[in-house]
């Protein structure tokens, strides 16, 4: 490295931040050391850059990058928010890293600003919770210099590195226990923001199960939550003796279902446990996804990742069924 600083006419510190793309360096700057660096044979070396995370770690959070979560309004995925960010945050501060927690609303305003703002607080690597409907983090946002991970599937465009529940098979597990109960007449009421934000793999593992593994077929209700009369149609035309929903559309169902008139009292299950409403449910292990989000994030950081990924990679980590 201080062979490709002489080459170059900068320092030796310059020249790590160059590798590592460090925002505070300048594009051209960037260009000139890496193309010495190529010329001269330069290999990074992973032990030496774990020593050198560990050093920095040892200093303080000053010495090191600080990493940020975007999270959306207060909402129907409150708690599933809360519980990732515990998540993060835990293992942010293990590694020794600052972290910040910034309001964001996907609008062109923010937008606009956004990348200005987080550059203004040092942030060097961002994690992208879910919002309420699929976001589009447009094209004000200028992710050229930051090392982005999304902890939610509904990421749209651009597409990022993510870490997100197996909801596919978080979905098959809860039918496959639910069946071993004695179940057979299983509904499945989803709110339309949720099926859309999980890409429909949750549907797609139910539709899978009522189709060809021994449960009579349910027509799904996926729809608005605030429609409490089509709930009320569906639960007395479908008969469900269990109904698997998420948090938004459970709270609407229990309410219809305390309310009466539909001809019975389904068990209500959630894909989000713990939940109020339900006696059984998954749990996507929210402070699992958010230790392995920030895991990937650091890397990132360490490697100098930055922008938008040609090959986006998803990690999914498997929920657990659990009962009261």
């Amino acid at each position: 490295m201080r062979s490709i600083a002489t080459a170059a006419g900068v320092s030796a510190t310059t020249v790590a931040l160059a590798l590592r793309n460090a925002p505070r360096i300048s594009a051209a700057t960037k260009q000139k050391v890496r193309k010495i660096a190529a010329a001269q044979g330069y290999r990074h070396d992973p032990l030496i850059g774990r020593l050198m995370h560990h050093m920095r770690t040892r200093r303080g959070t000053k010495e090191h990058a600080s990493v940020c979560v975007l999270a959306p309004p207060a909402g129907a995925m409150r708690f599933f928010s809360a519980r990732l960010i515990a998540g993060i945050r835990k293992r942010a501060e293990a590694l020794g890293y600052f972290l910040s927690v910034v309001p964001f609303h996907n609008d062109n305003a923010a937008d606009r600003s956004l990348s200005a703002a987080l550059r203004n607080r040092g942030v060097e690597g961002v994690i992208l919770l879910p919002l309420e409907g699929p976001p589009e983090l447009m094209s004000g946002f200028d992710c050229r210099d930051l090392c982005v991970v999304a902890a939610t599937s509904a990421q749209k465009k651009p597409v990022f590195h993510s870490v997100v529940p197996n909801h596919f098979d978080n979905m098959m597990l809860a039918w496959e226990n639910l069946r071993e109960g004695g179940a057979r007449r299983i509904g499945l009421a989803f709110s339309t923001g949720h099926d859309l934000r999980v890409r429909h793999r949750a549907a797609g593992a139910a539709a899978w199960q009522m189709f060809f593994h021994q449960t009579e077929a349910v027509q799904p209700l996926i729809h608005g939550t605030d429609d409490v009369d089509r709930i009320a149609r569906w639960l007395r035309a479908e008969r469900p003796k269990v109904v698997v929903c998420d948090h938004a559309m459970g709270e609407a169902v229990a309410a219809v279902v305390a309310r009466g008139g539909i001809g019975g009292r389904p068990q209500l299950v959630t894909t989000n446990w713990p939940s109020p409403f339900a006696a059984a449910g998954i749990d996507q292990r929210e402070a699992e996804i958010g230790a392995a989000t920030v895991d990937l994030l650091t890397a990132m950081i360490h490697r100098g990742e930055t922008g938008v990924p040609v090959n986006p990679r998803v990690t999914m980590i498997n929920g657990v069924w659990r009962t009261r």
